[in-house]
């Protein structure tokens, strides 16, 4: 069961061609009808009936989680486990609000819904206390999901510093040529292919002459200071 679904669990659902039904609870009713239409393996579900689901699937913003568990705690099946997504969210802050044998699982992804969908494989983090839920989360990914094993702090850290070096370079491209007079049309294109195509080369080994270029003034520059 998915409790929200926003971009990164919609991305989940169409990335993953596996035939095994997703039952989903939103506060958006409507949305997750009209992906049932577009999909079939996608069904509403209600609370009254999330007593019949073990594994639930927390794809709330952090601040919406306590709410969510402690609104809902009444039907939830006594031996749930919660795989907690929030990349803002530490597990720690919503295990006193379980109860009976019910467990939470922080399960971290390392990825952008856009990016994700087009990819069509991402990569989720399980902390070294979790590792043994690695083969589950295997099983429900299959490959369109590499589990790896990382701390909770430190995906929080890679993912804010990804997203800020990511802003500051589209911002940065386009106030520089703005200011050269480019059209929007050009800079904008640049900013969906040029940046991250740049960057999977460098990742890979195959820059070409002018990322060579930047790589040899940037080390030359920071041996000088």
């Amino acid at each position: 069961m998915y409790a929200g679904f926003g971009r990164l669990a919609s991305a989940l659902v169409e990335i993953n061609r596996s035939n095994v039904p997703v039952r989903v609870y939103s506060r958006t009713k409507e949305k997750v009808v009209e992906a049932s239409e577009a999909d079939r393996r996608i069904t509403w579900i209600d609370p009254q009936d999330f007593s019949a689901e073990k594994e639930v699937w927390l794809f709330l913003p952090a601040d919406a989680v306590p709410e969510f568990l402690k609104e809902n705690q009444p039907y939830f099946h006594p031996e749930t486990v919660f795989f907690y997504c929030a990349t803002k969210g530490i597990s720690a802050d919503i295990a006193p609000l379980l109860q009976d044998k019910q467990q939470v699982v922080p399960v971290k992804f390392i990825t952008e819904a856009g990016q994700l969908k087009k990819d069509g494989k991402g990569m989720a983090a399980l902390p070294q206390e979790y590792s043994s839920w690695k083969g589950r989360l295997a099983e429900t990914f299959g490959e369109t999901m590499e589990i790896v094993i990382a701390e909770e702090k430190e995906v929080l850290a890679l993912n804010k510093a990804a997203t800020e070096k990511a802003v500051i370079a589209a911002e940065e491209l386009r106030n520089e040529m703005k200011e050269r007079g480019l059209p929007e049309k050009l800079i904008n294109h640049a900013s969906r292919q040029l940046i991250p195509g740049v960057i999977n080369s460098y990742v890979e080994g195959r820059l070409g002459g002018f990322g060579q270029q930047v790589i040899k003034e940037r080390r030359g520059n920071k041996y000088e200071n």
